[in-house]
């Protein structure tokens, strides 16, 4: 049996500005977390809940995902089973303080990716919305370079890796596959 036949396989998250959308996490409290940017180098107070949890391949081990203070800053939401970017009204309701605070101050960094493309309302959006679905899944993740097979499990989906260098690939099993068999292939 191929591997295909029996699980999804993903490649990263494609934000187009790493420096951005990546964070260091030092504390949350009420809510709210206090990230640190490489883009502005500075600290900022952001809502926990706009963040996931990004792992690197130097987090992601055989049979073991290490910890990461790495941050994604994640502007979609899910309804139904679609995807879908937040309007620049619900990115203000809902995390004022990562819009007004850090995400305005650098639309004119955020904007002019791929020349331009991304000027406009949804400056603040993705250059690729791909794999969403799977990288939101319990899945086998893997470094995509690396000397030797780290395959590790995600069992909740809450960790997300950016496509590319010290990125990952995923392998979501089909339902009714038992992950630990194919971690252990």
């Amino acid at each position: 049996t191929a591997l295909h036949q029996v699980a999804d396989l993903a490649q990263g998250f494609k934000t187009g500005a790493d420096k951005v959308f990546v964070v260091e996490f030092f504390k949350a409290k009420d809510r709210v977390s206090i990230v640190k940017s490489q883009e502005t180098g500075h600290t900022h107070e952001v809502e926990t809940s706009a963040l996931r949890t990004l792992v690197k391949s130097e987090h992601m081990k055989a049979f073991e995902v290490r910890s990461s203070q790495l941050r994604l800053i994640f502007p979609y939401v899910r309804d139904s089973a679609k995807w879908r970017l937040l309007t620049p009204a619900e990115m203000q309701s809902r995390f004022p303080k990562l819009w007004k605070g850090y995400l305005v101050p650098l639309k004119s960094a955020l904007a002019k990716r791929e020349k331009g493309r991304w000027d406009g309302e949804t400056f603040y959006k993705y250059s690729r919305a791909q794999n969403f679905e799977p990288l939101s899944q319990p899945k086998i993740m893997n470094p995509d370079i690396c000397e030797r097979p780290q395959m590790c499990w995600d069992a909740t989906g809450e960790c997300v890796f950016s496509g590319g260098a010290a990125g990952g690939v995923a392998i979501v099993p089909n339902r009714g596959v038992n992950p630990f068999l194919l971690l252990g292939i």
